[in-house]
């Protein structure tokens, strides 16, 4: 994996095009320039456990909940699947 470091924080990539993704979004001054282009969703009826895989592979830290239409109805953070263990 590369290393590059700004204001102090190191940041490890493992391709190229990792690398100019996320400095792509560093460089950004737009919400657009931002935007997650492939989004993961999960339906609500989905288990909290697939819901925590998911994230946990596709090294996400929230993922967007759809209904069956396809509708935003909530988003997932890892915080939330936390707070859910005993």
């Amino acid at each position: 994996p590369a290393e590059f470091c700004i204001l102090g924080a190191a940041m490890y990539y493992n391709s190229l095009r990792e690398f100019k993704d996320a400095f792509s979004r560093m460089a950004a001054n737009t919400a657009e320039a931002l935007m997650t282009k492939k989004v993961v969703t999960v339906k609500a009826e989905d288990d909290v456990s697939d819901v925590a895989r998911i994230m946990r592979d596709k090294h996400i830290k929230r993922v967007p909940g759809l209904d069956d239409e396809g509708h935003l109805i909530g988003i997932v953070s890892r915080q939330d699947i936390v707070k859910m263990l005993p």
